[in-house]
């Protein structure tokens, strides 16, 4: 305890002492709620004396609920928090997830967070939870599991052509396929005309997807011509 430092006295003064929850004399009135019924609660007393000097002491209040009346027990069973989470549930390698909370005025995530949306970018499946409290101090729980999804391991495989030919391109690694050139098959067959690159985006059932190139090569055909005389007599060579 702490004894309040001041000079006025009733001899020299009409009022002595004013009384308030802060240095502003006229806060004369503390207001509780359930939020303090059993917490730790203080309030800061100050005096005023005639002469406008102030000092105060810290005074431990112990918060009663209505003369022990079941109110604050029941105000969750009327006023109940409701958490819920949106976001994705599931990304690729490398994603980030932007989660939302709702349901409440404050929020606590599983990974320290206090706003109500976090971005993740989780490098495995992870299960992510948050509570919620509401304006009169209902608390709430919800989670949301973000899993995480590789991307194909695709490949192409076809080979260079002389002008004039054709080579398949087969794709793999994927549930579907495009194709620069429009075609939606894991394969293609392509007749190039000189040195072309094709490119496919190969996607997997997850959704995640992956753009693969390869260049065909186009050899030019030899020019051939053959020499020597067109007409001999019979019996030379």
């Amino acid at each position: 305890a702490r004894s309040l430092n001041l000079s006025s006295t009733a001899a020299c003064c009409k009022d002595p002492l004013k009384y308030s929850f802060s240095s502003d004399i006229n806060d004369t009135i503390a207001c509780f709620t359930c939020y303090h019924v059993g917490y730790p609660t203080s309030v800061e007393l100050w005096a005023t004396d005639c002469n406008g000097n102030q000092d105060y002491v810290i005074v431990d209040v112990d918060v009663q609920d209505n003369n022990d009346s079941d109110v604050c027990e029941k105000i969750c069973e009327k006023h109940p928090a409701v958490a819920v989470i949106s976001g994705p549930t599931s990304i690729c390698e490398g994603d980030e997830a932007v989660l939302t909370a709702s349901g409440g005025l404050t929020y606590v995530w599983s990974n320290g967070a206090t706003t109500s949306s976090i971005t993740v970018n989780p490098s495995v499946t992870t299960t992510y939870s948050v509570t919620v409290t509401n304006e009169f101090g209902c608390l709430d729980d919800e989670s949301i599991t973000v899993t995480v999804n590789k991307y194909p391991n695709g490949s192409i495989s076809g080979s260079n052509v002389c002008l004039g030919e054709s080579t398949t391109l087969t794709a793999t690694g994927g549930s579907s396929y495009l194709w620069n050139t429009g075609a939606t098959t894991n394969a293609i067959t392509v007749l190039p005309s000189e040195n072309t690159t094709y490119t496919v985006t190969i996607t997997n059932d997850a959704g995640c997807s992956e753009v693969l190139s390869k260049e065909i090569i186009v050899y030019p055909l030899p020019i051939a011509s053959i020499t020597g005389n067109t007409f001999i007599c019979i019996g030379s060579s």
